[in-house]
């Protein structure tokens, strides 16, 4: 695809620290870009986040041998060229493997993140998975039933804002996981009770994923326009999320995002590395130092928030952020899941002593660059992202 101009992506109040002494906008040793095949950028940003991503690098690298066909096996034969320092990786053997005829449709890129991570083996796929538990409580006896647990691979935030509002990751997942209640026309049978009463229903967080990743559904049906339209706005992004109830801490690293509007745009990610604490900006075949102004919210009180525990003072402001990227942290500060993963730059596996290991109702369309409206069928056996927070229990 043609080359489009980058804005700035970050506003605010720049830190004082060591990463904002490194020449933004430079390019970089130590990192290779990817081939642009034609519009294939989706798919250029989701590859180097999964590559920048060491437990899930390692996984694939050390799997069992493949047909030559599979993901697995092409994202093996990418990942060795990233490492082996090409100036820029054909991508090919991974296009086809996933199955993608035009390269010049553009494409969304969190769809083909998910279809990654389902058609890798579980022990890739692991790290990014959790668990939603979906609940009932019958408000006439208090009756609480769980019915059943989901898998997600990401949560979809609805972006309930108006164009230029700002959105508040916080308050996003707040909204997700708060509870509704089903009442006049819309009551459910109790089988306590044996009738129809006013019912809650909600859902929580149960066995919590390594790499937690939310998915801002930006793209949103305009019954004026009669076609799907992107929200622009700026998203309040914190640096680390933890919800109360939960003792994982996690810290961002990565986000991928979505530049232009509904009809036509240009991916990129900005990604932390875990080598050497620095951000970079993957744009396809070029890779540069990104530094990333921060600011420091004012204080909000602790009982603002029912889920989410605040513990963050400094946050990213972004234009264009599309999926945002979060691993647990221990409380020394050091990144889980990544013992014995070798350093990109210095080759050596860490430390394991400085280790820690642990393990809405919307419409939204999912966004993509220029993409026509299809309906997707969902595959026997996959883990979707395209989850509800609140499930309806079937009437009786």
């Amino acid at each position: 695809m043609g080359s489009c101009i980058i804005a700035d992506d970050f506003t605010g109040q720049m830190n004082d620290s060591t990463e904002d002494q490194d020449p933004a906008g430079q390019p970089v040793k130590g990192y290779n870009g990817l081939k642009n095949q034609g519009a294939t950028c989706y798919l250029n940003t989701v590859l180097q986040v999964f590559f920048m991503t060491p437990e899930f690098r390692t996984a694939i690298n050390g799997m069992e041998e493949e047909s030559e066909g599979s993901v697995s096996f092409q994202l093996r034969t990418l990942f060795e060229g990233l490492e082996q320092g090409h100036a820029c990786v054909e991508t090919k053997g991974i296009v086809k493997s996933l199955g993608i005829v035009n390269v010049y449709e553009q494409r969304d890129a969190e769809e083909f993140f998910q279809r990654i991570l389902n058609a890798v083996s579980r022990d890739a796929s692991k790290f990014f998975q959790g668990t939603l538990i979906h609940t009932t409580k019958c408000l006439k006896c208090n009756f609480l039933s769980e019915e059943d647990k989901s898998q997600f691979l990401d949560i979809p935030l609805s972006v309930n804002v108006q164009h230029n509002e700002l959105y508040n990751i916080e308050d996003a997942l707040e909204e997700f996981f708060r509870t509704s209640q089903m009442t006049g026309e819309d009551q459910l049978y109790c089988d306590n009770c044996e009738d129809k009463t006013d019912t809650e229903m909600g859902c929580c967080l149960g066995e919590m994923p390594d790499i937690l990743s939310l998915h801002l559904k930006r793209f949103d049906y305009d019954f004026y326009q009669e076609s799907y339209v992107k929200i622009e706005c700026p998203v309040n992004i914190p640096l680390t999320i933890q919800f109360k109830m939960k003792p994982q801490k996690y810290e961002l690293y990565a986000l991928c995002n979505h530049i232009g509007s509904y009809r036509g745009g240009h991916y990129v990610a900005n990604i932390k590395s875990l080598d050497d604490g620095k951000w970079y900006i993957f744009d396809d075949t070029e890779v540069k130092f990104k530094s990333m102004p921060s600011y420091q919210e004012p204080e909000q009180h602790e009982n603002d928030y029912q889920i989410i525990m605040k513990t963050s003072i400094h946050y990213i402001r972004s234009q264009d952020a599309y999926l945002l990227l979060y691993r647990v942290v221990s409380e020394n500060g050091d990144h889980d899941a990544t013992d014995g993963v070798p350093n990109l730059q210095t080759g050596q596996a860490e430390d394991s002593e400085n280790c820690v290991g642990q393990r809405s109702n919307r419409t939204d369309k999912a966004p993509r660059c220029g993409r026509r409206k299809t309906k997707k069928k969902k595959k026997k056996g996959k883990i979707s992202g395209k989850i509800s927070g609140k499930k309806r229990r079937n009437r009786k």
